[in-house]
């Protein structure tokens, strides 16, 4: 028995030590820099990944090693804004970069949309892209407004005892609230409640879940085992509570006839066509219930921290949305090209705590692909750390400062040395966000009529936003601030 637990521990070692050979001295990524045990071994990812630090972690692989870092033996990072069009964009004719498996969350046979292969995520976009046409989001605009109404009642409200109210709480019943009827054609009611429907409490534990799919991804054929030991039973039973309850909200929505274009429509026609299967339904529903609610409900929480946090830009922002609008009724989409400086605080806030913060990675075809004027090998993980991208002083100068100014439209000044195009938090190219122009609506109506009606000033004890951990998104702890109503 000795002897064979000895031969098993030589073999173990052995492979180890062929494995570290290989990675440091003969592997085709070997000429790149970056911290010794990424490049030795995955485990370094996983962990941090785990433990809501890679984010972090990798900005300070690329401040000290570069523009371009090995994260993992087989993965490369890149801070250089090149990168987005040259990992993301259109390829012309070539091969796409395809996603990385590693970074998918497979949940059913079906493919979502940012699941799907070149020609199904194409058709599958095109199905989609009505609902988030200029026409459409036109339609929208008053279902949002009702919301956004309906938020200012209630913060009034709250602000009458003149306590600390938790905001993130509130962003994610308006955002929830939306994207339910402009999804599902029913609201979940959080805001007429004033509380959390059961769903986006399961929604929040089923996004956290999704590091630990992430990093269970990464340990191939022993992935199945895995995720029975990494990933909590409460993790596990979020996602199966998701979906049942997207599959609920979605039979009740094929039996409405809503009278404005809403995003399920042409999907739902395709059903009945018989071009899509209710399995395709429901797993591209279930991505508009995360993309829609969620990263939304972040940046608006990162907005108002940042306002509370420096009280100076917040006076010169509500100066403007309120000598711009003499009334709230006047806020409309119509006025925003009016107010500049609100619009580049928005962008700074995007900058500084992007909702999507986290890695997005994609794999190069076999004949390899060039990235930042230099050929990468085929099958290697090549992606960017929205945060490190954002946080770079390669980027962006003094990148710790918040300051609208750096987005103003004829900035020429003390920013002007910014590579601003590395600001894409929305991505680039054929698999960019599709709803994103819905997302930019909800985000300037709601923080434009919140500052229309309110001062804000940050309650002691709030944690620092930018220094909370990342699961692939923030993992966003309550941000209370006391509302101070303006009187006319």
């Amino acid at each position: 028995m000795s002897f064979t637990l000895l031969g098993i521990f030589t073999i173990v070692l052995l492979a180890g030590a062929t494995t570290v050979t290989y990675n440091i001295f003969l592997h085709p990524l070997r000429n790149y820099p970056g911290p010794l045990v990424a490049r030795v071994t995955d485990l370094w990812y996983k962990y941090h990944l785990l433990n809501g630090t890679l984010a972090f972690e990798i900005k300070a692989a690329h401040d000290k090693y570069g523009e371009v870092v090995r994260v993992s033996p087989n993965e490369l990072g890149y801070i250089n804004p090149l990168a987005w069009q040259d990992i993301f964009g259109h390829r012309q004719g070539q091969p796409e970069n395809a996603k990385d498996e590693q970074s998918l969350i497979r949940e059913s046979r079906e493919d979502d949309i940012i699941s799907a292969g070149r020609e199904h995520h194409s058709f599958l976009r095109r199905l989609m892209a009505h609902g988030f046409s200029d026409k459409a989001l036109r339609e929208q605009q008053p279902t949002v407004n009702s919301y956004v109404s309906l938020l200012i009642q209630r913060l009034q409200e709250k602000a009458e005892h003149g306590d600390a109210i938790n905001v993130q709480d509130w962003y994610n019943f308006i955002t929830f609230d939306i994207i339910g009827h402009l999804a599902y054609s029913e609201s979940f009611d959080c805001l007429s409640n004033s509380t959390y429907h059961p769903w986006i409490r399961v929604l929040r534990l089923y996004v956290r879940a999704a590091a630990y799919i992430f990093a269970v991804n990464r340990f191939g054929i022993l992935r199945k085992l895995m995720w029975l030991v990494l990933v909590r039973s409460q993790d596990r039973r979020s996602r199966t509570d998701h979906h049942e309850l997207v599959h609920e909200k979605l039979l009740r929505r094929l039996d409405r006839n809503p009278d404005y274009t809403d995003l399920m429509q042409n999907m739902i026609d395709a059903y009945r066509l018989g071009k899509l299967s209710l399995g395709d339904l429901s797993t591209n529903s279930r991505v508009f219930i995360v993309a829609g609610s969620e990263t939304t409900a972040t940046l608006l929480t990162g907005f108002t921290y940042f306002l509370g946090a420096h009280p100076d830009i917040q006076s010169r922002v509500t100066t403007e949305i309120r000598q711009t609008c003499s009334s709230a009724d006047e806020i409309d989409m119509n006025m925003m090209g009016r107010m500049p400086y609100f619009i580049a605080a928005l962008e700074e806030s995007l900058r500084m705590y992007p909702p999507g913060a986290g890695t997005f990675t994609r794999v190069t075809p076999p004949e390899g692909a060039m990235i930042c004027g230099k050929h990468v090998p085929g099958g290697t993980g090549v992606g960017i750390t929205m945060y490190a991208m954002n946080y770079s002083a390669e980027n962006w100068q003094n990148p710790e400062v918040y300051d609208p100014e750096r987005f103003l439209p004829d900035e020429t000044g003390k920013w002007s040395g910014d590579r601003k195009e590395a600001l894409q938090p929305f991505s680039v190219g054929p698999r960019n966000c599709i709803g994103r122009n819905l997302a930019r609506m909800e985000m300037r109506l709601i923080m434009a009529q919140i500052l229309w009606h309110f001062d804000i000033a940050l309650a002691p004890n709030n944690v620092e936003l930018p220094k909370q951990k990342i699961y692939v998104v923030w993992d966003k702890t309550p941000l209370w601030v006391h509302l101070k109503p303006v009187v006319r």
